[in-house]
C-alpha cells in the first residue's frame, strides 16, 4: 500500500469532529496532518519514525494556528494513531512544534523530522500518562557518568530544595510522573515536564519542553531546546534548577 493511500486512511479516520471545520482560503489543520503523515513514513527507518517534528508556517498562519491550544494535541494523536497502524514506533516521546518562517507564502509549510540524538528512551505508558495519582518522592538514583561533561542538576527552589541529580550519557525525563527519573512534587509541572539529554556531537548537555502546559525556562527565557552551560538555571513550573559542571 503506497504512502499516499495510508495517508488518505489516516485523513478519513481524523477528519470528523476537530479537523471538519474548513478555513477557506488558508492553510488547514488537516494539510498540517496531511504533511506529518507523509514526513513519518518518508523518514521512518526498520520501523522507527522519528520523535521530533518541526513544522514551518507562514508567521501569520504559525500565530493562528498556535492560537488554538487543542491543535497540537489532535495532530500528536492522529500521527500516534497512523504510526501504530503501520506498527511504527516513535524513537522517544513524541513532540510538534509550529514554527515561524517568513521565507513561506500564505497556504506554505515545510515539515522536518528529527531523530533526538541519545534520546533512546520510549515515551511514557498511557496508563501513566492518564494517571492523576501523586506519589511520595523517591530517592534520587545515582547516575553513571560516561559523558565527557560530569555535570548535575540541582533544586534550587521550590518543594524538592536541596535535591541533587547526577548526569550522565542517558535520557533524563523530569516531572510529576513517578517514572521520571527526577521525579517533582510542583502540582504545576507536567506530568512529563521536560528532558535532558547528551549530545555527542557537541559534547553538551541539552534541555528539551516535552510540549509542558506552563512551559521550560532557561535563565527566564522560554525555550523548547537549549545546550546547558554550567550556571544555568532552569524554570520548570514553581521550581527552580541549577546545571553545574562537575570539577
Amino acid at each position: 500500500m503506497s504512502w499516499m493511500r495510508r495517508m488518505e486512511g489516516a485523513l478519513e479516520r481524523c477528519i470528523e469532529g476537530f479537523f471538519n471545520e474548513k478555513l477557506a482560503g488558508t492553510l488547514q489543520p488537516v494539510e498540517v496532518l496531511q504533511q506529518l503523515i507523509k514526513t513519518m513514513l518518508d523518514k521512518a527507518t526498520e520501523r522507527i519514525a522519528p520523535q521530533r517534528y518541526s513544522v514551518y508556517l507562514q508567521p501569520e498562519e504559525q500565530v493562528r494556528l498556535t492560537a488554538d491550544q487543542t491543535l497540537l494535541e489532535e495532530l500528536k494523536v492522529c500521527l500516534t494513531k497512523e504510526a501504530q497502524e503501520q506498527q511504527l514506533k516513535f524513537s522517544g516521546a513524541l513532540e510538534i512544534h509550529l514554527l515561524p518562517d517568513a521565507a513561506l507564502a500564505h497556504g506554505c509549510l515545510r515539515v522536518e523530522a528529527t531523530f533526538t540524538p541519545s534520546c533512546e528512551a520510549e515515551s511514557p505508558a498511557e496508563d501513566e500518562l492518564q494517571s492523576t495519582r501523586i506519589f511520595a518522592k523517591p530517592e534520587f538514583p545515582s547516575l553513571a557518568l560516561p559523558a565527557a561533561r560530569p555535570a548535575r542538576l540541582r533544586i534550587v527552589k521550590g518543594a524538592d530544595v536541596g535535591f541533587v541529580l547526577q548526569l550522565g550519557a542517558g535520557r533524563i525525563n523530569i516531572g510529576r510522573l513517578q517514572s521520571n527519573d527526577l521525579v517533582l512534587a510542583d502540582q504545576s509541572a507536567s506530568r512529563l515536564h521536560a528532558y535532558i539529554c547528551w549530545a555527542e556531537a557537541t559534547e553538551m548537555h541539552m534541555i528539551y519542553d516535552a510540549q509542558s502546559l506552563n512551559g521550560t525556562k532557561l535563565n527566564e527565557v522560554l525555550i523548547q531546546e537549549a545546550a546547558l552551560r554550567d550556571g544555568d538555571r532552569i524554570r520548570i513550573g514553581s521550581t527552580e534548577l541549577e546545571y553545574e559542571v562537575n570539577t
